[in-house]
Order: C-alpha cells, then sequence, then structure tokens
C-alpha cells in the first residue's frame, strides 16, 4: 500500500529523528532524486534553535497525520470513489497531468489493479479524465470533483 507520493517539491521527513524506533515503511524512488541524510543530533538542534524550521517541520508532520486519517477514513467507500479521490489528491501534488501507471493508482487507492483500471475507464469515457501508459491528465475537473463527492445508497455514481 502506498501512504505518501512526495514530488521533487517536497521532503521525505522521517520522525525517527525525533522518536527514535523501527519503522516499517520503506521508500522507493520513482524518478532519480537526491538524498540528504539529517544526522537526528543536528536536526533536534535545529528543531530547538530555528522557530521557523520547527514550524514547517510541525506543519509537514500535522499535514502527512491529516492524509493518512483521510485514508483510512475512506477505507469503506467504494472502490471507484476512492480512485477519483486519490487522483484528485494527486492533482493537488503534482497538477493536472499526473504521472501514475495503473497499478500505483490502485496502490494508492487500496484496490486491485484491475478495478482501478475499470474506474479509469468509466472516467475516461465520460471525458473526465485522458490518458496514456504512465500519465494520466483531468480533462474536467469540475465533474470529477463532483464524483467525489457523490455517493448514492452507499456506492460511487461512477
Amino acid at each position: 500500500m502506498v501512504l505518501f507520493t512526495i514530488t521533487p517539491r517536497e521532503v521525505l521527513c522521517g520522525i525517527s529523528a525525533i522518536a527514535p524506533g523501527t519503522y516499517t515503511a520503506t521508500g522507493i524512488a520513482g524518478s532519480d532524486c537526491r538524498l540528504l541524510r539529517i544526522p537526528a543530533e543536528r536536526f533536534n538542534r535545529a528543531l530547538n534553535e530555528e522557530p521557523a524550521f520547527t514550524y514547517t517541520v510541525l506543519h509537514l508532520f500535522a499535514e502527512r497525520l491529516r492524509r493518512i486519517a483521510e485514508y483510512y477514513g475512506t477505507m469503506a467507500e467504494p472502490v471507484p470513489q476512492r480512485v477519483v479521490r486519490t487522483i484528485l489528491r494527486l492533482r493537488d501534488q503534482f497538477g493536472a497531468t499526473i504521472p501514475v501507471t495503473h497499478r500505483e493508482l490502485a496502490q494508492m487507492s487500496w484496490t486491485t489493479t484491475d478495478s482501478a483500471i475499470r474506474a479509469v475507464r468509466t472516467l475516461k469515457r465520460r471525458g473526465v479524465v485522458r490518458g496514456r501508459r504512465g500519465q494520466l491528465t483531468i480533462h474536467n475537473l469540475r465533474a470529477l470533483t463532483a464524483l467525489a463527492a457523490t455517493v448514492t445508497n452507499g456506492r460511487a455514481a461512477l
């Protein structure tokens, strides 16, 4: 399962510097990147001495905690709606053109690849998104947003 997708404009900031322990999460780079490891003692010193840095780190942690709560809160929603919400979440990070495969979309939506493919196919038929291998482009944001908010009798309107 994918908990976070981090763009080149974002940082991967682990809480292990603040709360040491064993973490079972792993990260996989989907593109070339640079990694800078900041030793825990330096990170903690910056937290103690730089209020702006502390605020930025707290904001990042709060945003990621909010996302985790949102993910868990939507687990009971119908699969098509979870896929739509995932697309909207990725739009916030990447813009209208999202670099994502059906498999990645499925992992982020907590569903199977086949279910993600069916949901995307329906969105394409409706003219809401366009896509090619490894890329999805939002064509009608208003319709996509409306679909995210629409559930009828416990089933998505997709």
